[in-house]
């Protein structure tokens, strides 16, 4: 592949069948491809998600506190505020961004959280920790199902759900009932109903509730 070798990318992500359009992200740079083989640069580096949503908006999030927002399918970029509400400082790391619909959630690695209400234009600081049982819980995952259901999980087990859109929060079983209270999640996911989420060293767990 052209533009991409060699380069430590953290998550890539592709929009919808009729623009199939392609953002890869990662510590030395973030790239945009319009076939998945020929990649040019976009965006500064050190971002470590990225997210597209229905209507054409794209959201990367990072290292820094930092976030940048597209409403062109990754075309051209605006640089959201410093720590998305959670004070412009480089301790913060966000780690995983998700959407339903105009409301946008972002997660970081040291338990802080951001909503945003108005398609990503702004956001506001959350609950540390997401009433998860740990305020700084490493969170590295967030999604929504489309359905005002949402799931956050962190590596050290604790993990949350929203079922109001994201606009409280209860903690789930520690764990996840993976037989591993303090299972390294790294990634989750939903299809409706039914939610999977992965972590090392082989642990899972599934919900179709």
């Amino acid at each position: 592949m052209s533009g991409i070798a060699n380069l430590l990318m953290r998550a890539v992500k592709k929009s919808g069948p009729s623009l199939s359009k392609w953002i890869a992200v990662g510590n030395a740079t973030n790239c945009a491809s319009l076939d998945g083989i020929n990649w040019v640069g976009v965006l500064p580096a050190q971002a470590q998600a990225v997210h597209f949503s229905s209507s054409g908006t794209v959201l990367c999030v990072g290292a820094t506190g930092s976030g940048f927002r597209s409403t062109d399918n990754g075309s051209t970029w605006s640089n959201l505020n410093k720590g998305l509400g959670n004070g412009a400082t480089a301790a913060i790391t966000y780690s995983s961004v998700g959407s339903n619909a105009a409301r946008w959630f972002a997660v970081t690695s040291n338990g802080k959280a951001a909503l945003s209400t108005n398609d990503g234009v702004s956001f506001t600081g959350q609950t540390s920790g997401l009433n998860s049982g740990s305020s700084s819980a490493p969170f590295t995952s967030i999604v929504s199902n489309n359905s005002n259901i949402w799931v956050a999980v962190s590596s050290t087990g604790y993990c949350s759900r929203s079922s109001n859109n994201a606009t409280s929060w209860a903690g789930l079983p520690r764990g996840l009932n993976s037989g591993n209270t303090s299972a390294n999640f790294n990634s989750v996911a939903a299809n409706g109903a039914t939610w999977v989420a992965v972590a090392a060293s082989g642990w899972a767990a599934r919900s179709i509730n």
